[in-house]
Order: C-alpha cells, then sequence, then structure tokens
C-alpha cells in the first residue's frame, strides 16, 4: 500500500487555526524556518509597592535565606502562608522587587484562585497565561492541551532566569506544572494555608503573622495622612487593633478615612465596636473576624446605587469582570456601570485585573470581599434578585456568544435560543479577530458558568451556551474543555427533552473525542446522534453524523471501516443539495483513494470538492481539497503539478489557517521527498517542524520529527 501517513484531522471538523501566515511554497524558493516558541517579551508583572509598605524586615530576611539555601540544581519554591488579608500577596510582590535582578528574563505573576468560589484556574489556563507573559503565541491561538503546554513551558523556560509569583494556591496537583523547565528560577506561592505535599518537592514555607501593634498603626498613617494619626494616638490604636493588625482591613478603613476628610478617627473605630486582640500571633486561628467589620463599614459608606452594584456583582460565576458583562447584569448603561466600578475600585472593594482583547479593563473581587458581597445579597436582596441578575448575565453571554458564532460559522446548524431578558446592549464584533478573540476569552469561566445555569435548572441555556461556542472549538481546539461541556450540554439537553439538541451535543462532543484520539469512544457518540436522526426522520442530521462516524473512522486510520460511511454521507448531503457538507466528504474520500493507489478517483473527488467549495465561499476547506488534491498528484509522480498546487495553496491557506500553513510545507517535503530530493525534503519537514512547534501542537511535531529520522542526518 502507499505510504498513507497524514495529518489526521481532515473532516468537517477539521483542526483549524484563524490566526494569519502568509507566504508561498514556490519550488525553488528558499524555505525560512517559522519563528519557533522562543521569548519575546520580558514579562514585568510584579505589583508595584505601595507607598503604605510597611516593615516585614524579618520576613524579608527570612525569604532570603530560604532562597540562598537552596540547591543550585534545583528550582526555590517558597510557599508564602497566612490568614485572609494578612498580606501574603504583598509581601511576595516587595521581596520579588528586592531580589528582580536576579531573574532578568521576566517576574510573571499568576492568580492560581485556589480558594474562589468561582472555582481554581485550570493548567492550561493558567501556562497559556504564562507562555503570553513571555511573548510566546501573542501573534496566535495557542493549544489548549495540557500535555502540550506543559511541554511548551517546560523548554520555553529551561535556559531562561524567571520569577514565577502563583497567588491562591490550592495544592501540589495545582502548582507541580507550573516550575520552569531550569534551575535559575524561583517561584512564589501564595497560600491561606500550608501546602505539605509540595514539602517532597523541597518547597520551604513561611507563614506571615499580622503586623505589629507600632506597624500597624505606621501603615494606617500612611494610608490616611500621619497628621491626621497623630493627632488621635489613642482612636488609632484602637482602629489598630480593631483591624486586627492585618494590612486589608487597615488599608479598606484608611481608604475611607482619606476619602472623607472631616471624619474623625475614634468615630472609625468606634463603629468597628472590636476589643484588642490579647495576642495578635494568634490571629491565624481567627483569620476572618478582623475582615469583616472593615468590609461592612466600607460597604455602609458606598452610595445605594453602588452598593446595589456590589451586591450584584457577587451573583456572577466569573473570576473577573469587565464593564459590557457588568452593564448587562445589573441592567445598566455602560456608562453607569463603570462609575458604580470605579467608585468600589477606589475604597479597596475591586482590584485592577488588567486589560483582555475586545473586552478592556478587566476587575477582580478577593474571595474574602466577594463572600461578603454574597452575604450582603441575600441578606438584602433575596434569593430572587439574586437569580433575575445570574439570568441576565447567562442571556447577554449566551446572545454574545450567539452573534460570534454566527460571524465566524456561518455554516453551523442554526438552533433555537431562548432567552428571559434579551441584552438591551447585546457585543458587537467589527471583525472575525475581535470575534475569536472575545470567545477564548470567556473560556476559563465557562463550566463555572454552565455549572451556575445547571444549578438554576435552566437546562436549555447550558446546551445552548455550549452550542453557540461551537467556533471555539472549531478554531481554538480545546480538547478537554470540549469534552467536559459537550458532557455537561448532553446531559442538559436530555434533562430538557430536547432531541435535537441531544444530538448535536453529542456529534460535537466526538469532535473533541476524535482531537483527544479517542475514535472509538467518537464513533460511539455518533452511532447514539445517528440512531436519533434515525428515529426523528432527520435527513440532515443523519448525513451529518454519518459523515463524524466516518471521519472518526479515517483519523483512526481504519480506512476500508470509513468509506461506506462517508459515501452514504457525500449521497445522502447530495439528495438534500447541501454542496459543501457533501464537499467535506469528498475531501476524505478522495485522500482515501490517493492513499489506496486509485489516482483517476483521487482526482475527480478531490477536484469536485474544490469547485463546490470555492462556489459555496468556504476559503478554508477549498483550500485543503486542493492541498490533497496536490499530494495526489505527488504520489501518482505528477511532480510539477504537485508542486504547482501546493504554491496555490499555501496562498490561500496565508489568510485563513497558521496550521495549514505548516501542513502544505510538509506536504511539500513528502513529495520532495517521493521526488528523491532528500535534502530538500529535509529542509522542508524542518520548516515543517518549526512551524508546528511554534503552534504547540506536539502531535504534529512528532509526525515532523519522525520524518526527519527517517531521512537520517543527510
Amino acid at each position: 500500500m502507499p505510504d498513507v501517513r497524514t495529518d489526521n484531522g481532515i473532516s468537517g471538523h477539521a483542526r483549524v487555526d484563524a490566526a494569519v501566515m502568509a507566504g508561498n511554497v514556490n519550488g525553488g524558493i528558499h524555505f525560512h524556518p517559522a519563528a519557533p516558541a522562543t521569548r519575546l517579551l520580558k514579562a514585568r508583572q510584579l505589583a508595584p509597592v505601595t507607598a503604605a509598605w510597611t516593615n516585614r524586615t524579618a520576613d524579608i530576611e527570612r525569604l532570603h535565606a530560604i532562597r540562598l539555601d537552596c540547591p543550585d540544581y534545583a528550582v526555590p519554591i517558597v510557599v508564602i502562608t497566612g490568614p485572609s488579608g494578612v498580606g501574603k500577596s504583598g509581601l511576595a510582590a516587595r521581596w520579588g522587587h528586592v531580589v528582580a535582578d536576579d531573574y532578568p528574563d521576566g517576574q510573571i505573576v499568576v492568580d492560581l484562585r485556589g480558594s474562589a468560589s468561582t472555582g481554581p484556574a485550570t493548567t492550561a489556563e493558567v501556562l497559556r497565561s504564562m507562555l503570553r507573559a513571555l511573548g510566546i503565541g501573542l501573534d496566535s491561538h495557542l493549544t489548549w492541551d495540557e500535555h502540550e503546554l506543559i511541554g511548551l513551558w517546560r523548554s520555553a523556560s529551561a535556559d531562561l532566569q524567571l520569577l514565577v509569583l502563583l497567588e491562591d494556591a490550592a495544592g501540589a496537583e495545582q502548582v507541580l506544572p507550573l516550575v520552569p523547565g531550569g534551575p535559575g528560577c524561583l517561584v512564589m506561592l501564595t497560600s491561606r494555608r500550608p501546602l505539605a505535599q509540595l514539602i517532597a518537592h523541597g518547597a520551604v514555607h513561611h507563614h506571615v503573622l499580622p503586623l505589629s501593634a507600632a506597624a500597624a498603626i505606621q501603615f494606617l498613617a500612611r494610608c490616611a495622612g500621619a497628621d491626621r494619626i497623630a493627632r488621635e494616638p489613642q482612636a488609632a490604636a484602637e482602629l489598630a487593633a480593631a483591624c486586627g493588625y492585618l494590612p486589608l482591613p487597615l488599608a479598606l478603613i484608611g481608604a475611607d478615612l482619606a476619602l472623607n476628610p472631616g471624619r474623625r478617627v475614634i468615630e472609625v473605630a468606634r463603629s468597628l465596636a472590636r476589643p484588642p486582640l490579647a495576642n495578635p500571633s494568634s490571629l491565624h486561628s481567627r483569620s476572618e473576624r478582623p475582615v469583616t467589620p472593615a468590609l461592612d463599614h466600607t460597604y455602609e459608606a458606598l452610595p445605594s446605587a453602588s452598593a446595589c452594584f456590589y451586591r450584584q456583582l457577587s451573583a456572577l460565576p466569573v473570576p473577573d469582570f469587565d464593564g459590557a458583562m457588568a452593564a448587562a447584569a445589573a441592567g445598566l448603561t455602560a456608562t453607569q456601570a463603570a462609575a458604580h466600578l470605579a467608585a468600589l475600585s477606589e475604597r479597596g472593594l475591586l482590584d485592577d485585573a488588567g486589560q483582555a482583547p475586545v473586552r478592556g479593563p478587566l476587575f477582580r473581587m478577593r474571595d474574602e470581599v466577594r463572600d461578603h458581597a454574597r452575604q450582603m445579597a441575600t441578606d438584602e436582596d433575596g434569593t430572587a434578585a439574586t437569580e433575575a441578575v445570574l439570568r441576565s448575565y447567562i442571556d447577554w453571554l449566551l446572545a454574545a456568544t450567539t452573534t460570534a458564532e454566527r460571524m465566524l460559522t456561518p455554516h453551523h446548524l442554526r438552533l433555537d435560543r431562548t432567552y428571559r431578558y434579551p441584552p438591551a446592549m447585546p457585543m458587537r464584533f467589527d471583525n472575525h479577530a475581535e470575534a475569536l478573540s472575545w470567545l477564548e476569552t470567556q473560556l476559563p469561566s465557562f463550566t463555572s458558568v454552565l455549572a451556575a445555569a445547571a444549578a438554576a435548572g435552566w437546562d436549555s441555556s447550558v446546551w445552548q451556551l455550549v452550542h453557540a461556542m461551537y467556533p471555539a472549538w472549531h478554531r481554538l481546539r480545546p480538547t478537554a474543555l470540549q469534552i467536559t461541556t459537550h458532557e455537561l450540554g448532553l446531559a442538559a439537553a436530555q434533562r430538557d427533552g430536547n432531541r435535537l439538541a441531544q444530538a448535536e451535543m453529542a456529534s460535537a462532543g466526538a469532535g473533541g473525542l476524535r482531537a483527544a484520539g479517542r475514535y472509538d469512544e467518537a464513533v460511539a457518540l455518533l452511532t447514539f446522534a445517528l440512531k436519533l436522526a434515525e428515529e426523528d426522520g432527520d435527513e440532515r442530521g443523519q448525513a451529518q453524523y454519518l459523515l463524524g462516524i466516518g471521519s472518526s473512522l479515517h483519523a483512526g486510520e481504519r480506512y476500508d471501516e470509513a468509506a461506506p460511511h462517508l459515501l452514504a454521507a457525500k449521497e445522502r448531503f447530495e439528495a438534500l443539495g447541501r454542496w459543501r457538507s457533501a464537499a467535506l466528504a469528498q475531501i476524505l474520500l478522495g485522500s482515501i483513494a490517493s492513499f489506496l493507489g486509485r489516482f483517476e478517483v483521487a482526482f475527480q473527488l478531490l477536484t469536485q470538492a474544490r469547485q463546490r467549495l470555492v462556489e459555496v465561499g468556504d476559503q478554508l476547506d477549498a483550500a485543503r481539497a486542493l492541498a490533497w488534491l496536490a499530494d495526489a498528484h505527488s504520489r501518482h509522480g505528477e511532480f510539477e503539478r504537485a508542486q504547482e498546487l501546493l504554491s496555490q495553496a499555501g496562498a490561500e491557506f496565508g489568510e485563513v489557517s497558521r496550521h495549514w500553513q505548516a501542513r502544505v510545507v510538509e506536504l511539500h517535503g513528502q513529495a520532495a521527498e517521493r521526488e528523491g530530493l532528500p535534502d530538500r525534503a529535509r529542509e522542508l519537514y524542518e520548516d515543517s517542524r518549526c512551524r508546528f512547534d511554534a503552534l504547540a501542537s506536539s502531535r504534529d511535531t512528532a509526525r515532523l520529527v519522525d520524518r526527519l529520522s527517517a531521512l537520517g542526518a543527510g
């Protein structure tokens, strides 16, 4: 049998990107390898040390000692623990700035959300953030495959000197994949509790205590004004004690005093009504108590509209907020929401969380602040009001994802959308890049959003959200997330009694399983979908699910089993007049014919598929058909014709997919190898390998490594 080694992603759910890489692959030109995954930036993400910073000299000295005691061959891992509000993050940032010169390749900060009610950050989410902090993946969509990302992170960091600060760590299983690959780095963690499992990996813990009474008063003076605190020394001492000598409540109260210059310190101290602690060092056993009165005091000082907005934000199952999201959830205009976000930030109830594409400025609530806001919502608004806020957000998110879906994938089957509160200000995207970037920013919170909707009993919203995110599954390929969310979507569709939704959830979930190499499971899900379609007389569905079964078998290189399903799908699509879908089946059938040496059949199938896809305006799949037509000519020994067609395909992929740009170079290398030009083939394979490496596509990279190995050193 002719060589059948090929990329197994050439189905209606082809593995593609939407990133841009121009350039042809004409014969006789020099192929410059794509830039590998190297750093482009030197991240400087440590938070600035505020002027209110006070004391902690002994803590800094202890952290220095821990670092210096670590063997040269290992990465120091320092775990900073302590009660909520004690200043763990502030200490980590302060020490980070002290030692930053020893880590000239960058300082990276990531929130692991280990104690967040919305759930911890996933390994894939964190690694993508860290890689982008180094400049990797800024011009393309990084993989979501956890194992590929771990390998890319370790390779990228192996020769660097980085400082990595991981905030709010939950446990060793969350931390260990994030440790850099080389010994020239430093890892700092903050956690409310000791992480005992990390001790076996050389981690050293440092427990942070509250400030001393004198340091707490000094901190308060720097926040509210030294003269003001000096005028009421006894009241300042009572206030510091009432705050438990903790930086967080002291900062909240200091902000309140600064915003109200006429308010006396003694008034605030009495309002907190907390007696001094006899032993501040024992505070870790009752860490939450001093924070709550300060939050109560800050909350009571808010204007009523901002206080309502504060409570409403606590209903959103997301790690951060943007203006459009907050406005939609609260039923406000963008201007009103921006004013409230500013007011909460001014009083220390929201932290700056940076910027995101399309979303703009982001804000984050600390866990203890969110807990307080949620309690206030329960006490003052009740369950129904909180549920209405969540429902408004879910409806807005569904409308926004649907807008992106219909812009990015107009051929995707349209299913009904149901809203209780249609958004008054729906999202708008100026172009495809904006829409896809916005979808990508939603992925980290998507599971928690689906869980919240399911808990509220909104099953139709669950499966509709999963369905509307189709462009993200199709273009970004977050395989593990795709599998998980489609399991949730299928369960919701079953509870909802919607048979078409069940079939579509099964079909799209099978796409994730296929990408993960779990072909038999994919076939099983698609067979379930096919059975539903047959029972319901859904001809389109039957054709689509037959195509999916054939694609999965083709991906598993079970060509004899795949061909009947693909042929049946093609014929059914043609009977329905769905020429694009028929053409997708033809691409796979044409590739099988080419692998088996039936070249005239392959030429006919692939040429017709190409024509049909051009006619319907599907640029990506038309270029794929052309690439496989070129490969068929190469296998037939028509190398000049293959070169010509590959050059054209490369030009067409230039505005559509970096993945297929790399694949075309690989196909060109195969043609050169068949022509008896091993040096040329080696050059092209190395070029393709570099391109796939830059895309963090480990399965493709491994295939190119095998091809190079088979050619020998040259």
